[in-house]
């Protein structure tokens, strides 16, 4: 019998906390009954949709939970909780299998695209589609369709939970039901998943009371995990289902085998207890993996919480005792298993095969790590610690001798047996690190020492845990005579608190590196450790480390830019500043230096038009002649991740902070003290950012620095401030994202065409005083850089340009290398602020030409609303091709026709609406993956060079692109589903714009300046 969930402790503080409670809503046990109500009606669609499955509806199920979380978590939980984490914890188990109650009328509507009654069912981002490829693919492999579809919805379950508690709760609160579909998620994702604080976050602000989601979301999925006893699986109800399918069997077979689980207090934690006895050699064996999958989920779980605030953990041993009796046979249980020794020796040689000194990096990260911790802990004594690393080198006849010593936190007996021994376990993950204020550690995966034995068959340790952390007071000599082998320990006396790691590199693995190389490795990564490091090498003594805020000496190996030939180096160093900037401060987050080399004068810097050499003051320098030095590394707590030996590139990532243009790549060194603000693989090769904002915080502030340092600084001017952020990009490697921010953005430099002007700059905030503004024509971009990329802007006066002021969007100089990067700038700030082009804007061209100009109009997006109910649709492309047209309105001279070229498209035209958003659905179908092996061939190809060629949508096209292309796309979006009736003809465009292709890049520009017309003024012309 199944204990009725208002008979629980779990439920009976539930409803007196909310009744007391002053923070969570007075009608939230109302709101539970109700959701409560919603699951028993639609439990029984569990059955009919899994008619052999083991039991998920309320009685069986759901109701059981409860009672089990009376076991397992206990009432000590529960009153250790706040209000909001005790309601989060109920609804979760109330209600995190609803994904698997789906009715007929809901399977039909997945099945074909119908409607459906129900007003819980919420269909998936990309379903119906999702689901009919899933099962087509499984109908393919010979998968029968019924199955299929159930092993759809058993898959998808947890995230339709999530978006029906979603459903169900956001009127309530959109925080709340948030918060209780990630835990009903949870039960189905991998721990890491709930390990991840950007997913479940162990302080989240709900009812303001702050909740660990990560630790519901655990506790969940614990008590689901554990409801695998007979009680699951009542006689009467196996009895009238006697299960057919053999999976099915199988699951029931070993549940009914299974008593009720049990839980025991032990001497340190309360114990799990399975027993169960079969009389099945299958079932024993079925019971016997389902032991190991949930031995697995079970400590997985259990260590989440023990790395979270020790409030949230629940007392309970990471092992499970079971006991299953063998009935009648002698069972004999065999599986693949791992060879111990094999997997030690991918882990110590394979993992870092292609870096054979990344031991060091290994040995450095732990001192730091035991010295940062015993630091933590003598803060709490109000004692200080001055933290040394001695490493020893010495080279003899056998090879190379390594003794590393730290006065960190050591060792004793337990941390040796629970975690040195135990290959993938950390003592720094563990609760009891975590509880040390002021301490993040570098240690994640606990295999990093197996590095050593990729250079060494023996190792020796010697080792002494702190005493005011340890009740053993003798230190431990250890030896390990291979990475296979059994450690002998001997208890000593009499040795310093820390750990000495002593090495023999035999002549085989020291071919690949010296004495000096090892030196200079550990000198190289250690730049930014704060502890002292003294280096003995073959008599010498070293200094690494980084000590004193004033000790930069060295963090940049040699001059940046070294002569290899002719008078390159000579000509940089006449023309450039190599400029040197201190970044964020020590102790704080992060702390670096960045080292750029910058033109003094970048109107005196050009770019060849052999894209391999600059001219700076005249003079032509091949970059490919010189040498340069410079490097961009991140550190951890001091520590360099990637590459230990030098010249080694490994296929790895490490998160880059700068971009990098044609010109002399920047240096920076960037050290994080806080490795939990990283995400980073096994080998400490890849390494990215867990925070963007911390990311665009450090490349801010680099980025104010820089431009305090260089040309003058801002607020020159809008000519010499566009010279200043376009070079920050160009020569700087800042990012354009970054520099949008840099100025107030009225302030922001943009380039203008003006009337009897020609191009010139002037602030933003001058320019888009009104409620819209005019975009040059595009043609200008592509006729300047092809004629005019050698002479200077001041000379573009010379247009006969007689219209309005218009914003000039693109522009490209090999004079001015620095400027299309000041005017991505320009364009960025101006899209922030929600400027959009609405409109097409026609003007006079110049003599020679017929067809008008097209000037795009901008407004802002609450202006451009008020004339037009469809803006959303201006970015119905945006994820199609970057050659697909642009959807603007049409004046009314033009509003007759569909298309001006395969450039523009008439918004307001019935045609063009329809054609596409049918476009639209059909290239998200693609981007989804909905469509069949040869719709995604066809498509890809249609939308590529190789069917309409190397051209740019232009107000002058041929039929290829205007015509072809979308009626091509139109049949095919009609062969897969997506039906409609028109297509695109010549009598659609506006006269003379199609049929004779004239590439952009080919415009007449010097007629432009000669021409006998001042173009730019309305259009028609008024003598026309």
């Amino acid at each position: 019998m199944t204990t009725k969930i208002e008979q629980t402790r779990l439920y009976q503080i539930f409803s007196q906390r909310l009744i007391s409670s002053t923070i969570v809503p007075s009608n939230m046990l109302a709101l539970f009954n109700q959701l409560r109500e919603r699951l028993e009606a639609e439990g029984k669609y569990i059955v009919a949709v899994f008619p052999e499955y083991t039991p998920h509806d309320w009685v069986d199920h759901i109701s059981n939970l409860f009672s089990l979380a009376d076991r397992i978590l206990g009432s000590n939980l529960f009153e250790r909780l706040n209000s909001a984490e005790l309601t989060l914890l109920v609804f979760g188990l109330v209600a995190h299998d609803w994904g698997m109650a789906v009715s007929e009328s809901e399977l039909a509507a997945l099945k074909d695209g119908g409607e459906v009654c129900s007003s819980s069912f919420v269909l998936l981002p990309g379903e119906p589609q999702s689901a009919l490829r899933y099962v087509a693919l499984a109908d393919e492999t010979g998968v029968p369709l019924d199955v299929a579809w159930r092993e759809y919805l058993r898959e998808t379950s947890g995230l339709r939970s999530g978006a029906r508690l979603r459903n169900f709760l956001e009127q309530f609160s959109s925080v709340f039901s948030e918060a209780v579909a990630k835990i009903a998620e949870g039960h189905t994702l991998n721990t890491s998943d709930i390990r991840d604080p950007s997913r479940y976050p162990i302080s989240m602000s709900v009812f303001g009371e702050s909740v660990n989601l990560a630790a519901i979301a655990t506790y969940v999925r614990i008590v689901d995990l554990l409801d695998i006893g007979e009680d699951r699986t009542p006689y009467a109800l196996w009895r009238f289902i006697s299960p057919k399918d053999r999976v099915s069997k199988m699951h029931w077979d070993r549940h009914r085998a299974l008593s009720p689980i049990s839980v025991k207090q032990g001497d340190i934690f309360r114990r799990i207890v399975i027993t169960g006895s079969t009389s099945d050699p299958h079932t024993y064996a079925a019971i016997a993996d389902l032991q190991s999958w949930v031995d697995v989920q079970f400590e997985e779980s259990i260590n989440t919480l023990r790395t979270s605030n020790s409030i949230y953990d629940i007392d309970l041993d990471s092992r499970i005792g079971w006991t299953i009796h063998a009935v009648g046979f002698e069972p004999l249980v065999l599986r693949f298993e791992l060879d111990r020794n094999r997997i030690l020796q991918l882990l110590s040689d394979e993992l870092y095969d292609r870096d054979p000194l990344v031991f060091v990096r290994e040995l450095l990260q732990n001192s730091v790590d035991a010295i940062d911790a015993r630091e933590a802990i003598l803060r709490g004594e109000c004692a200080s610690l001055k933290g040394e690393i001695d490493i020893l080198i010495s080279t003899g006849t056998e090879g190379l001798r390594l003794e590393w010593k730290d006065n960190g936190i050591g060792m004793d007996e337990k941390i040796l047996k629970s975690f040195f021994c135990q290959v993938g376990q950390s003592w720094y993950q563990s609760r009891e690190a975590k509880r040390l204020k002021g301490f993040d550690a570098i240690s994640q995966f606990g295999i990093g020492f197996l590095s050593c034995f990729s250079v060494s068959d023996q190792i020796e340790i010697e080792t002494r845990r702190d005493p005011n952390i340890s009740e053993n007071r003798s230190g431990l000599l250890i030896n390990i005579p291979s990475r296979s082998s059994h450690f002998s320990v001997l208890k000593v006396s009499d040795i310093p608190i820390g750990t000495s790691v002593r090495m023999m590199i035999n002549s085989t693995h020291s071919k690949y590196f010296s004495a000096s190389a090892l030196c200079n490795a550990i000198v190289r990564i250690s730049r930014f450790v704060r502890h002292r490091i003294k280096i003995h090498v073959d008599g010498q003594v070293l200094h690494a480390g980084y000590l004193s805020e004033e000790n930069t000496a060295g963090l940049f190996d040699g001059d940046i830019v070294t002569h290899i030939k002719g008078s390159a180096a000579k000509i940089i160093y006449k023309n450039t500043d190599i400029i040197d900037i201190k970044i964020g401060n020590i102790g704080e987050l992060y702390s670096g230096y960045y080292r750029a080399i910058f033109p003094r004068d970048p109107s005196n810097v050009e770019e060849s038009i052999d894209y391999k050499s600059w001219i700076l003051a005249g003079e032509k320098v091949v970059l490919n002649d010189v040498l340069i030095s410079n490097e961009e590394s991140m550190f951890l707590k001091g520590i360099q991740v990637g590459a230990v030996s030098p010249g080694v590139r490994l296929r790895d990532y490490v998160e880059t902070f700068l971009t990098h243009s044609k010109w002399i790549s920047p240096s920076l060194l960037l050290n994080l003290v806080e490795p939990s603000l990283v995400a980073i693989n096994l080998s400490r090769s890849a390494i990215n950012l867990k925070s963007e904002e911390l990311r665009l915080t450090i490349q801010s502030d680099i980025a104010k620095k820089l431009a305090a340092s260089i040309f003058g600084g801002l607020g020159q001017g809008p000519e010499k401030d566009a010279q200043l952020l376009g070079g920050l990009a160009c020569f700087g490697g800042i990012p354009t994202e970054v520099l949008s921010y840099l100025l107030p953005p009225e302030e922001i430099p943009i380039l203008v065409l003006g009337s009897n002007r020609g191009l010139h700059w002037r602030r933003l905030g001058d320019f888009t005083c009104g409620d819209e503004f005019l975009e040059a024509p595009f043609e200008i971009e592509y006729a300047w850089g092809n004629q005019y990329g050698s002479k200077s802007i001041e000379i573009s006066q010379d247009f006969q340009w007689g219209g309005h002021d218009v914003l000039v969007t693109k522009l490209s100089s090999m004079k001015h290398p620095w400027l299309s990067y000041a005017l991505i700038i320009a364009h960025k700030v101006i899209t922030r602020l929600g400027w959009q082009p609405t409109t097409i804007y026609p003007v006079t061209p110049p003599s020679e030409e017929q067809l008008p100009l097209i000037c795009r109009k901008w407004m802002p997006i609450a202006a451009a609303q008020t004339t037009n109910e469809n803006i959303n649709n201006l970015s119905i492309f945006s994820a199609w091709d970057s050659d697909a047209p642009q959807l603007v309105k049409f004046p009314d001279i033009f509003n007759h026709y569909a298309a001006f070229g395969s450039r523009y498209w008439n918004l307001s035209n019935k045609k063009i609406k329809a054609i596409s958003n049918v476009l639209n659905e059909l290239r998200r179908q693609f981007s989804d993956g909905v469509l069949s092996d040869a719709a995604m061939r066809k498509y890809q190809y249609l939308t590529s060079h190789d069917f309409y060629g190397y051209i740019v949508p232009s107000r002058l096209s041929n039929t290829t692109v205007a015509l072809l292309l979308p009626n091509n796309l139109l049949d095919l979006a009609n062969e897969n589903g997506l039906s409609i009736e028109y297509r695109l003809e010549e009598s659609d465009f506006y006269p003379g714009t199609i049929g004779e292709y004239r590439n952009p890049y080919h415009y007449p520009l010097k007629s432009w300046v000669s021409s006998e017309r001042v173009f730019g003024g309305t259009w028609p012309l008024s003598d026309a």
